[in-house]
């Protein structure tokens, strides 16, 4: 029986990627590999081994293994990119080092002082390009991380006292708008904090504290612009925050 391409090689798991990362099964198998070969931080190395040679490594499906690198790369975990040639477009992945800092300090970026994971799967790293079925016309959609509409939504209801529910069509776009604009859920946050602290006394003001009005358009100046207060209690607020006019309002605490 002819020996497999995986038959002389070996990855290697460490601990943190099933602790920290919290990655099992199919995930856990190709973000190892993955890894093996993109470990250095800030090198040019990349897997751009084939489908079928994670679907080998994992004992998975041609369609599981895809939707495992694409479950990696919406975690933020590795990073996809494309690359057409002869009209195929072949894929290579890498480890995300960002994440990885903001998730524990473990990544290594010094490797003069840091023993590197052995792994002996650079060896096979052209044989497994021979087949490269990672190139495929079909693959070539852009994935982007979905956004955190539950969290969102319930630190909205939590800070304001409201009940929306983040299965809201309305509410999905409007945070998902802002999301794809590459704002971050500790701005979704500051926004609301902001708001709630400006509005929640304000009689005419508090119903504005809705998705609706803070992921709005608006949700850069929200973010963004200083409290602006003076030692009289006079606060200066949008009469209607999703309009441009403006006036000042008493507010007494």
């Amino acid at each position: 029986m002819a020996k497999s391409k995986i038959s002389t090689n070996y990855i290697t798991i460490a601990g943190w990627m099933r602790e920290d990362l919290d990655l099992k099964g199919v995930e856990l198998i190709i973000y190892a590999i993955i890894y093996g070969f993109s470990q250095i931080q800030n090198s040019t190395e990349t897997f751009n081994g084939s489908l079928a040679y994670l679907c080998e490594w994992t004992g998975a499906s041609r369609s599981t293994v895809i939707r495992a690198l694409n479950s990696l790369v919406e975690k933020k975990l590795i990073i996809k990119t494309s690359q057409e040639i002869k009209g195929m477009i072949y894929n290579q992945y890498r480890v995300n080092f960002d994440t990885q800092e903001n998730i524990g300090g473990w990544c290594q970026n010094d490797t003069s002082s840091v023993k590197m994971i052995p792994n002996n799967i650079y060896t096979n790293n052209n044989d497994n390009n021979k087949d490269n079925s990672m190139g495929c016309q079909n693959d070539t959609s852009s994935v982007k991380m979905i956004p955190p509409y539950k969290e969102i939504v319930d630190y909205l209801n939590l800070k304001a006292g409201t009940n929306y529910r983040s299965t809201s069509k309305d509410t999905q776009a409007h945070i998902r708008a802002r999301w794809n604009e590459g704002y971050t859920l500790d701005d979704f946050k500051r926004v609301i904090d902001n708001k709630v602290e400006e509005w929640i006394s304000v009689e005419k003001m508090v119903q504005y504290l809705r998705p609706r009005t803070l992921f709005s358009t608006n949700f850069e100046s929200y973010l963004n612009k200083p409290k602006k207060k003076s030692n009289d209690g006079i606060v200066s607020v949008k009469a209607d925050p999703d309009s441009d006019k403006n006036k000042v309002v008493k507010v007494f605490e």
